[in-house]
């Protein structure tokens, strides 16, 4: 696949991270296929934007038109949580 990050969210659980992606999904085109969320279009922009939860961190690895769809990502993450630190994977 394409780009791929690792975002550490301090201070979340599992069960957090999890409500998170699936709020956030709800907006876009996605599915979820074994222990990953997958979105797949927005706005008619087709994209792999794939989120999978490890502890406390999130493994993002994205292709296609995702743009958009990652930077809403990051700035509702870090809306929701008091810290978090992107970095590539």
């Amino acid at each position: 696949m394409g780009l791929a990050q690792e975002i550490t969210v301090e201070s979340a659980s599992e069960a957090q991270l999890e409500a998170f992606i699936v709020d956030f999904c709800t907006d876009f085109k996605s599915h979820k296929k074994n222990d990953t969320w997958v979105i797949t279009e927005h706005n008619s922009q087709k994209m792999s934007f794939a989120m999978k939860i490890d502890g406390s961190r999130i493994l993002c690895h994205r292709s296609g038109d995702y743009f958009e769809v990652f930077g809403m990502f990051i700035e509702f993450l870090s809306g929701s949580f008091p810290s978090i630190n992107v970095s590539d994977a």
